[in-house]
């Protein structure tokens, strides 16, 4: 893992598009510990942290941490046939143009619309941002499907509970207004484009809308999303004999019982403790919010997606977070190689500065991997669709800090550093700031 062992990397985070004054959002590390956007619109310097397009991941331990497993390249692959296939070759575009001030309001009119009167053919959207140049559609489209799948996690807040875990909100204003409905085919066109999936499902929640009977084996107690449930449970589980968890069940807390379907008059004892926070783990993630459940499935049904995921295991980690699908140390070598080897080399700083990145690319484990990826893209998880990852050297050789351009997924090489510790050291640093970037994800 590259650590600064010396404690001198900055803990920031500079994701998305940086180094590319004539990208929208270009996100540069600069030599100090703020952060420039640059655009055609405006510059703006920052002492505090970015809110990056992508918005999802607020700091590093939110963020969870699987091991990765599995050939990224084939499960891509894979995923992207098996989209494929439940579109078919009968695809037609259209233009969505968006204010980004306004952009939850025109998504959600947008995905209402289409829930209500589904087209015959595909629609892949191609995405216009009000007052912005028209830069490579499939590049703003993933912004566009971010941004809302962020407003609808964490600003709308139609989902509840933790990191990647999440369940919907049962909240009479959200579900009146079919948001979930809403949501869900988004979810699924987002999927089928090649761009993104929404990895935060509760996995007792998927198996649920799958129709999987055996769903209640991937209930978990720290999945509760209510917070005096939850709570009276992790005062349960902590009793040590039957006089403990009467006093649990007879407390203040133990109110939470009533209304939830546990048969009335049933003593709670050590021997039935268990059942009890099962069913209230099981009335907390599905029961009680079976009409926001039903919302999302109807959404979720958009192109009769529901079929295929109870069909294909495969696409389950398009929803629910997996090891499987994460970017790797290997897939990330394998996705610069191509950029590396036609990177020309004009004077020796720059063939230093390309020698130090191979050889970091070398050292470089899983997980920071995946951050580094995330600090060139602006996107933790791989999209499904092919993206070009791009190497290139800054032009201000004095630069000492990497940048990126998430509008075409480049990386720009600095050409300041004195040695290979202290390339390394500038890495550390674009890797803290992709670790301290977006909202509340953890395992």
């Amino acid at each position: 893992m590259l650590t600064d062992r010396e404690g001198q990397a900055s803990e920031a985070r500079s994701a998305g598009e940086g180094g590319g004054a004539s990208c929208p959002h270009a996100w540069s590390l600069g030599d100090s510990d703020a952060c420039v956007m640059g655009g055609s619109n405006s510059v703006t310097k920052e002492s505090t942290l970015p809110k990056t397009f992508m918005g999802a991941w607020k700091d590093v331990g939110c963020i969870a941490v699987f091991p990765a497993v599995g050939d990224l390249v084939d499960n891509v692959h894979a995923l992207r046939k098996a989209t494929e296939d439940i579109i078919g070759d009968n695809i037609t575009k259209f233009v969505i143009e968006v204010d980004r001030p306004q952009l939850f309001t025109i998504a959600i009119c947008h995905y209402k619309n289409k829930f209500l009167k589904p087209e015959q053919v595909h629609e892949s959207p191609w995405i216009l941002f009000k007052n912005e140049d028209p830069y490579d559609g499939n590049a703003l489209r993933r912004e566009f499907y971010s941004m809302f799948f962020h407003s609808c996690l964490f600003e709308e807040r139609l989902w509840v509970g933790v990191g990647r875990r999440l369940v919907p909100s049962n909240e009479i204003n959200k579900t009146s207004e079919k948001q979930l409905s809403a949501l869900g085919v988004a979810i699924v066109e987002a999927i089928v484009n090649g761009d993104c999936g929404f990895p935060y499902l509760n996995e007792a929640l998927y198996h649920f809308i799958i129709g999987d009977n055996e769903y209640e084996k991937y209930l978990r107690m720290e999945d509760i999303p209510d917070p005096d449930i939850l709570h009276f449970t992790q005062q349960l589980m902590a009793a040590r004999t039957d006089d403990d968890v009467t006093n649990v069940v007879s407390s203040e807390a133990g109110v939470c019982i009533s209304g939830i379907g546990w048969p009335e008059g049933r003593p709670v004892q050590m021997k039935n403790r268990d059942d009890l926070v099962h069913h209230l783990a099981k009335w907390s993630v599905i029961e009680k919010r079976r009409t926001a459940i039903d919302q999302l499935k109807e959404g979720l049904n958009y192109k009769k997606f529901l079929d295929s995921l109870k069909t294909n295991k495969l696409l389950k980690c398009l929803l629910v977070f997996s090891g499987e699908y994460c970017v790797t140390a290997n897939y990330l070598r394998a996705m610069l190689s191509d950029s590396l080897a036609r990177l020309r080399v004009n004077n020796k700083k720059e063939g230093e500065a390309k020698n130090y990145f191979e050889i970091l690319l070398g050292e470089i484990t899983d997980e920071d991997a995946g951050y580094l990826f995330f600090f060139m893209t602006g996107v933790l998880d791989p999209p499904l669709r092919q993206m070009d990852l791009a190497v290139t050297f800054n032009l201000n050789s004095e630069r000492t800090l990497p940048e990126a351009t998430a509008c075409n997924a480049t990386l720009i090489l600095p050409q300041g550093n004195s040695d290979y510790q202290a390339f390394k050291k500038s890495f550390i640093t674009a890797i803290q700031f992709a670790r301290v970037g977006f909202g509340n994800v953890s395992n």
